[in-house]
């Protein structure tokens, strides 16, 4: 099954966001700096990457959504015109 450019596009935001979280942990940990400091810093880090991640996930969950309702239009189209195509068929065939 082929993945969709969206699904690639989250995993490569993700993986980027998961890349800078790390490296600004590790920067944190070997920074000289009090312990109560550092964990101050962590914690509102911590706080600041999850409303991010929080932000960038209903994001995509909206681009979804609307992907999924244009294609279930797309398929109540379809089911029309192949209603439609054997009501025809069959008026066809008892004419």
């Amino acid at each position: 099954m082929e993945r969709s450019k969206s699904t690639d596009a989250a995993a490569l935001v993700g993986a980027l966001l998961a890349g800078v979280a790390i490296g600004a942990t590790i920067g944190i940990l070997f920074a000289p700096a009090k312990g109560s400091e550092t964990r101050k810093k962590l914690s509102s880090g911590g706080e600041d990457l999850t409303d991010e991640l929080t932000d960038k996930f209903n994001d995509l969950l909206d681009k979804f959504k609307g992907e999924f309702e244009a294609a279930k239009g797309k398929l109540a189209e379809i089911g029309e015109k192949g209603g439609k195509a054997a009501a025809d068929a069959k008026e066809s065939k008892t004419a």
